[in-house]
C-alpha cells in the first residue's frame, strides 16, 4: 500500500512540474503519466508499448528510463499495484480469492496465489482468515 501511495505522490509531483523544461524533468513527467495510467487502469491488460506511447518514448527507452527512475520494471510495478489492491480487497470484502484475482487484473488465480504468497508470506486464503476478524 505504501508503494502505491508513494507512486500517487510521484504522479502528482510530475503533473505539478509539467512546465519544466530540462530534459530530466521532461523524462520524469513522461514517466509520471505512465505511472498515473498504471494506477488508474491496474485491473486492465496493459502493454509496454502502450506505456511507452503514453510517455512518447520508444519501448526500449521507456523501459530504461522507468527502471532507472522507479528502480523496477513496469511489469513488476504493475504486479505490486495489483497485489496491494488485492490485499485491500481481501481485507475489506467477502469476495473469494478467485474473484479478487480477477477484480485486480489477474487472468489466472493460481498465478495470483503464487505471487501473493511470495509477497505477503501467506496464501490469499490464509491472509483472508487472519484479517477477517479485524475487518468485520
Amino acid at each position: 500500500m505504501a508503494i502505491a501511495l508513494f507512486m500517487q505522490i510521484v504522479g502528482f509531483l510530475s503533473r505539478c512540474f509539467e512546465s519544466a523544461s530540462s530534459p530530466t524533468s521532461q523524462m520524469l513527467m513522461r514517466i509520471g503519466e505512465s505511472i498515473s495510467h498504471l494506477e488508474k487502469h491496474y485491473d486492465q491488460p496493459i502493454s509496454l508499448e502502450e506505456l511507452a506511447r503514453l510517455a512518447h518514448m520508444s519501448s526500449l527507452n521507456f523501459l530504461r528510463v522507468f527502471r532507472k527512475t522507479m528502480g523496477d520494471t513496469p511489469i513488476n510495478y504493475l504486479l505490486k499495484l495489483r497485489l496491494a489492491e488485492a490485499a485491500e480487497l481481501i481485507r475489506q470484502s467477502r469476495m473469494n480469492v478467485t474473484q479478487v484475482a480477477y477484480q485486480v487484473g489477474f487472468q489466472d488465480s493460481n498465478y495470483f496465489t503464487r505471487k501473493f504468497t511470495a509477497v505477503f508470506g501467506v496464501s490469499p486464503k490464509r491472509y483472508q482468515q487472519l484479517n477477517q476478524n479485524r475487518s468485520f
